[in-house]
């Protein structure tokens, strides 16, 4: 993705301020209303970043952590190059070019799908923030790797990332529906289904049209979902387990 042509930044929201509840670090929820983005397709997206740091910056000194939790790609094999899109948009927020009128924002959404957490984890963010977007949509996308111990609510609408087999165990005995990021040669496991959108599945569908990864609330019952590791630095993932304990 050329994450030069990732985003038009030129119209967009503040959803949210508040503190981290991963570090208590001050964070910002904003949404941008336009994308070109060929994996997603012209989604309206959701960015979890610092108030007081650019991304660059915060993926630095460690604090990226305050957006991003545990999530083991930070810094490494992040398929999002912090530098580009996400520094624009913490830009023009510095810049005090979003809007803050959230009516006029949950009115621009409906029949529009919403991808929760373009940078950063939909999890850090209040479900009470978040919730009434998604009920407000066409349909969404959500991932979270705090899976472990967020507001287990997220459970509905969020998938949980998990990035080995042990994980994905915990996380299905704990009521997640799951996005598994496996190395290449991996096989995937009985339940799970390749990502349409993946270039292994031949790039079969947007995100926008296909919607399987939307939690529990509308597909309950659905396959889990394995990609392949992709990103500019997929060589250096992080195919790690984390502690197994449900807060």
């Amino acid at each position: 993705v050329s994450q030069s042509r990732y985003d038009s930044m030129d119209r967009g929201y503040v959803l949210w301020e508040g503190a981290s509840p991963f570090n208590g670090e001050p964070i910002v929820a904003i949404a941008t209303m336009q994308s070109s983005h060929e994996k997603t397709g012209n989604m309206v997206q959701v960015w979890i970043l610092s108030q007081s740091k650019p991304p660059t910056q915060a993926i630095k000194d460690g604090s990226s952590a305050s957006s991003c939790g545990t999530c083991p790609a930070q810094g490494t094999s992040c398929y999002v190059q912090e530098a580009k899109a996400p520094a624009g948009v913490y830009r023009c927020y510095k810049n005090n070019g979003y809007s803050r009128n959230v009516d006029d924002f949950m009115h621009s959404i409906r029949r529009r799908d919403v991808r929760l957490g373009a940078y950063g984890d939909p999890a850090m963010v209040p479900f009470e923030v978040l919730d009434p977007i998604v009920r407000s949509v066409h349909g969404w996308t959500g991932y979270t790797h705090q899976w472990l111990w967020c507001d287990q609510r997220f459970r509905e609408i969020c998938m949980a990332s998990v990035d080995t087999e042990a994980e994905y165990h915990v996380a299905k005995a704990a009521g997640w529906r799951t996005f598994r990021v496996k190395p290449k040669d991996a096989p995937r496991l009985k339940r799970e289904c390749v990502c349409p959108a993946s270039d292994e599945a031949g790039n079969k569908v947007q995100c926008i049209d296909c919607r399987i990864c939307q939690g529990t609330r509308k597909h309950p019952n659905a396959s889990d979902v394995v990609i392949d590791v992709h990103g500019t630095n997929n060589k250096v993932h992080k195919f790690t387990t984390l502690t197994t304990s449900i807060k």
